[in-house]
């Protein structure tokens, strides 16, 4: 998800209705109304896929958890909703200082618990390495979006994304010190 919408929000360990849970939730108001994307962690030394190409076990189960969470998305929304507002306010960890205490709300007023508010839900999957892929294994990898509305990425990805963020603030830095020398 792209940072720099109106509000952004992380909240560990999100209870969906009384059944199930995600590792993570991040939210992210914008003019029109809301993205939420549901996260689950699998351990990194689990492989995405067996020797035949179908989805190791540890990646059929996390499958089936976000089929529950798609499930609930659309028959108790109303619920959803709610537990989404109450855990941003209570619950987030990406920017407390202004969001805990506050009703989800973006700067265009969508409100989260508001029913009229469009959400647009995304599913992703977290697990094992690049590395650990052939080539017809990401190529089945990146066909999971649009097969079965879930993005499926590596522990490798946050690395690169961690490394380009250092890269920046490195680039920046040294363009304030270029600044501050002239």
């Amino acid at each position: 998800m792209s940072c720099g919408g109106h509000s952004d929000y992380v909240i560990p360990e999100f209870a969906i209705g009384t059944r199930f849970r995600s590792d993570f939730v991040i939210m992210q108001s914008y003019s029109g109304g809301w993205n939420v994307e549901f996260v689950e962690l699998e351990p990194v030394s689990i492989p995405l896929f067996n020797q035949d190409g179908t989805p190791s076990k540890r990646l059929r189960g996390a499958l089936k958890q976000v089929d529950d969470w798609k499930r609930f998305t659309e028959s108790d929304n109303s619920t959803l909703r709610s537990q989404l507002a109450h855990a941003a306010k209570t619950r987030d960890l990406f920017c407390p200082k202004f969001n805990l205490g506050e009703e989800p709300n973006s700067f265009s007023n969508h409100k989260l618990r508001d029913p009229h508010t469009y959400i647009q839900f995304g599913f992703n999957i977290v697990i094992g390495r690049r590395s650990e892929l052939s080539e017809t294994g990401d190529y089945i990898r990146n066909s999971y979006p649009s097969l079965h509305n879930v993005q499926i990425c590596t522990y490798d990805r946050f690395v690169q994304v961690a490394e380009n963020a250092d890269k920046i603030a490195w680039q920046s830095q040294g363009d304030k010190d270029d600044l501050r020398n002239k």
